[in-house]
């Protein structure tokens, strides 16, 4: 037993980092197209923040544009893999009452249709996947429960030797409705 479940932590852990390779060379390849964008702020780091914002919406725009919902993407993953090298400080702007706003541009790389078309679908896939996990969740708890609600009522009929056979079915089927109300999440 013990090997099995080894097995099945060590196939999960192999998956995971399967996925996550897969989504890592997501970005720059065939049919991706590059772009520059600028962020501005009330010093370099501001406007790196609203750079990379920028970049983050400049990507999202593609995936909405194309019908896909599933899977937006943050700004860890637009930092990793959209992004071509550290960027650089844009002149400053000047504003009102004598204020300056610093800019900073990024190069971005806008994944290709077919790149953001499996994101989305893998991201698809793992909703379905934790929805449906989910549910099994709850209908193994319910059946455990209900089991375990069975086997107390035999043994408390047994226990009592059938003295108060109404009462116990009763708080049986009390704690029955109980875990599936539960379980059907009532």
């Amino acid at each position: 037993m013990r090997r099995w479940t080894q097995a099945v932590w060590w196939s999960l852990a192999l998956v995971w980092l399967a996925i996550d390779q897969a989504a890592g060379s997501a970005a720059c390849g065939a049919g991706a197209w590059r772009r520059e964008v600028t962020g501005r702020g009330t010093d370099l780091r501001a406007a790196q923040r609203a750079a990379l914002d920028q970049a983050v919406a400049v990507v999202t725009e593609r995936l909405h544009a194309l019908g896909l919902w599933h899977w937006q993407p943050d700004g860890e993953f637009v930092r990793r893999h959209c992004l071509i090298g550290a960027g650089r400080a844009g002149p400053d702007e000047p504003l009102t009452d004598g204020l300056v706003a610093k800019t900073w541009t990024f190069n971005l790389c806008v994944p290709s249709d077919q790149t953001l078309r499996r994101l989305d679908a893998e991201a698809w896939r793992r909703d379905t996947s934790t929805a449906r996990m989910g549910v099994a969740l709850r209908v193994v708890v319910a059946l455990a429960w209900l089991l375990a609600v069975f086997v107390g009522q035999v043994r408390l009929e047994q226990w009592t030797r059938g003295r108060h056979s109404a009462v116990v079915r009763t708080m049986a089927l009390g704690a029955g409705a109980a875990g599936l109300a539960w379980a059907w999440g009532a």
